[in-house]
């Protein structure tokens, strides 16, 4: 096996030399900065390494020039602990190559501007949310902050996440009247989605977590089919627990808005799904969320 290294190397049309670039993409745990290693399984020699480095790094390379157009690039490639079994080799990116590396940089730009005006939407559409919420619980009546919130909020979106935070606050007590559910339930605000419960893993169940670990795209069955319907059983125990308490005073729906069963809630030995909690006759907080 034959083991190649390579290198970046750029020049701006002032300099006079050519300069070791030493952060390359994807290199950041090498204990040697801007050093590229590779065997000769995958690549057929110094050339074909050069011209890979190129291909591979270009576009990043050129990413920390922005300002400067006529900046030259190439890549060095030679055996690693030089010999003389092969000379080694120098490829000089070319104009077309570094033009398109530029344009791919700019679209990939433009793409993380919409990406960032898309997250600011979102954070200020979250952040309008929870304002709502405060507003409301510091005593500022419905009507008024109706209208400061539209037209981003209806007037049934703040009755909804209105709703949503005193209903929170109420499955919440609920749920904590009884510890030992408490203890691996949990319950989220969820806003315009409304309020959701889902039973929780403990570290009293040590030997489920391990399993879960090892096994997590797998069925818990291949290791142990008898902890399985231990635990499985277990879960849906507690799920039947918890669905009696909740019900008591509100709907409970599983996914598909069907009243919620202890198998809905643990399909499975090591998952648990959540459940939505809502007041009886109340319409689909989802509704209002788009």
């Amino acid at each position: 096996m034959i083991y190649y290294k390579g290198w970046i190397e750029t020049r701006t049309s002032s300099a006079t030399q050519w300069e070791h670039h030493e952060h390359l993409e994807g290199e950041e745990d090498n204990e040697q900065p801007g050093l590229y290693f590779i065997d000769s399984g995958m690549c057929s020699g110094t050339d074909d390494l050069a011209q890979q480095m190129l291909d591979r790094f270009l576009t990043s390379v050129l990413h920390g020039y922005p300002d400067q157009p006529d900046v030259e690039v190439r890549a060095h490639a030679q055996i690693d602990e030089q010999t003389p079994a092969e000379p080694p080799a120098l490829r000089l990116a070319s104009s077309d190559s570094i033009a398109e590396a530029r344009e791919t940089l700019r679209l990939r730009s433009l793409a993380q501007e919409l990406r960032s005006a898309r997250t600011q939407m979102f954070t200020a559409r979250s952040s309008l949310q929870k304002a709502v919420v405060t507003a409301h619980d510091q005593g500022l009546d419905r009507l008024t902050i109706t209208t400061a919130a539209a037209p981003e909020l209806s007037a049934d979106q703040v009755a909804h996440l209105i709703d949503a935070s005193v209903l929170f606050g109420e499955v919440r007590a609920l749920v904590r009247s009884q510890p030992a559910l408490a203890a691996r339930t949990s319950v989220r605000d969820r806003g315009l989605l409304g309020v959701t419960v889902k039973l929780l893993w403990t570290n009293e169940d040590e030997e489920a977590e391990e399993l879960r670990e090892r096994g997590w795209n797998e069925t818990i069955e291949e290791y142990d089919r008898q902890l399985a319907r231990t635990l499985l059983t277990a879960a849906r125990n507690d799920a039947e627990k918890l669905l009696a308490l909740l019900s008591s005073q509100f709907e409970v729906l599983s996914q598909g808005d069907t009243p919620a069963t202890p198998e809905s809630m643990a399909p499975d030995a090591l998952v648990y799904q959540s459940v939505a909690v809502r007041r009886a006759g109340q319409t689909d907080l989802k509704a209002s969320a788009a």
